[in-house]
């Protein structure tokens, strides 16, 4: 069965990509600011910066959707998945393992 990944997740997602990239929004936001300023290149520069930045935030979130959904090899980390995205299937204390 295939798990569904909520939109909450994926949202929730994208902002902490947002915090985790912050360094590049200032940047971004830097070179915005100088270009209003002075305009020309750093005005171009600043808004290049935060379409890649918008980009990198929102690919990287689409990637941890696709491994979240598919299935893998290790029984414990789909046990896991399924628990957190609540899907329901039959497992007994035996088929779980602890370490």
């Amino acid at each position: 069965m295939k798990r569904k990944y909520p939109i909450s997740f994926f949202l929730i997602g994208i902002l902490l990509n947002f915090i985790k990239y912050g360094i590049v929004l200032a940047a971004a936001l830097l070179f915005i600011i100088i270009g209003l300023m002075r305009g020309g290149f750093c005005k171009i520069l600043g808004f290049s910066l935060l379409a890649v930045y918008f980009t990198v935030c929102i690919v990287s979130q689409l990637y941890v959707m696709s491994v979240c959904r598919k299935e893998s090899d290790s029984d414990d980390f789909n046990y896991f998945m399924n628990r957190v995205f609540g899907v329901e299937e039959d497992v007994t204390e035996e088929d779980v393992h602890y370490d």
